[in-house]
């Protein structure tokens, strides 16, 4: 929501993205075109179609469990180390 306000208010003060929402690589010509949904719904609204879109049900948390602290986080950090290598394999290699 923050982001879309921030989004909207660079709209309608005709000035560029904020940079955290702009890619800044020379080797890559862009071009930009927003329009948010801001002007149309009340914050009510906003809110019940973000929470439409972005629950899915699957929202939650784990627990490890371990005798041994420091083999609860070694196991921790191999796991999300594991998760970061396939998501790049998938996204940013395409394979």
């Amino acid at each position: 929501m923050q982001e879309a306000k921030a989004i909207q208010e660079s709209i309608d003060k005709n000035k560029k993205l904020p940079k955290r929402f702009r890619i800044s690589n020379v080797l890559v010509d862009v071009s930009y075109s927003l329009q948010t949904k801001l002007m149309q719904l009340n914050k009510q609204d906003a809110i019940k179609l973000l929470e439409e879109k972005l629950v899915t049900g699957r929202e939650g948390f784990f627990c490890l469990k371990s005798s041994e602290l420091k083999q609860a986080l070694q196991t921790d950090r191999k796991k999300d180390s594991i998760e970061k290598i396939i998501n790049s394999l998938k996204n940013d290699i395409e394979i």
